[in-house]
């Protein structure tokens, strides 16, 4: 699975699916708070989806809770 990059890029996408809420987040914002296109986003961020980026957002957000209660 791939991971999101960099902690700048993870704040900016859950402030998207915060205030929007998912449903209203498209692909294009997701690009744009990265800098991109949407084509780039696809080619050279690895999510076939927004809901692979937001699978993947979950699973770093939830190693980092494991590690704050190890």
């Amino acid at each position: 699975m791939a991971t999101v990059r960099g902690q700048r890029g993870r704040a900016s996408y859950l402030e998207l699916f915060r205030t929007k809420g998912y449903a209203a987040t498209k692909v294009d914002d997701i690009a744009t708070a990265a800098g991109a296109t949407r084509v780039t986003f696809y080619a050279s961020f690895h999510f076939p989806s927004r809901a692979d980026l937001m699978k993947a957002l979950i699973d770093e957000l939830g190693a980092s809770w494991a590690q704050l209660l190890t």
